[in-house]
């Protein structure tokens, strides 16, 4: 018997419920807020990218997972479920989605940077909040 697999929004990571990215997260060593941060910042979209809708509909479980252990901590699954909409968000705007669509905003450049440099901010805010309390 074989396990059923997901396509990932990439197409390039077939997935059994969870991602090729989160097993090469994991290190011996907790990471320091700047080093958490760093991960971060590669990991969430390399996450969002590899995420089956499925894994959406359950909340991004195995995303989670792999932000606890790359952090070596408990994190909060809101801020990780916030991480991904973020980058979904990021995603939609950089392929030129319509912002009428998803924001109810004009169509324009100048909207669409705007919107982006929002969208950046939560993903950069849902970082921070996930790295609160882990030291310097």
């Amino acid at each position: 018997m074989t396990a059923p697999t997901t396509e990932s929004r990439s197409g390039q990571a077939a997935t059994l419920h969870g991602s090729s990215t989160s097993q090469g997260t994991a290190s011996t060593t907790d990471p320091t807020r700047a080093e958490a941060v760093a991960i971060l910042t590669g990991l969430l979209p390399k996450l969002w990218d590899e995420a089956t809708e499925r894994d959406g509909d359950e909340n991004y479980r195995p995303q989670v997972h792999a932000v606890s252990q790359a952090l070596h901590r408990d994190v909060n699954r809101y801020e990780v479920i916030h991480a991904m909409e973020a980058c979904a968000a990021i995603s939609r705007l950089q392929a030129g989605n319509c912002l009428v669509d998803m924001y109810g905003r004009p169509n324009t450049e100048e909207g669409r940077d705007g919107w982006l440099d929002c969208e950046r901010q939560n993903l950069t805010v849902a970082i921070q909040n996930l790295t609160f309390g882990i030291p310097a």
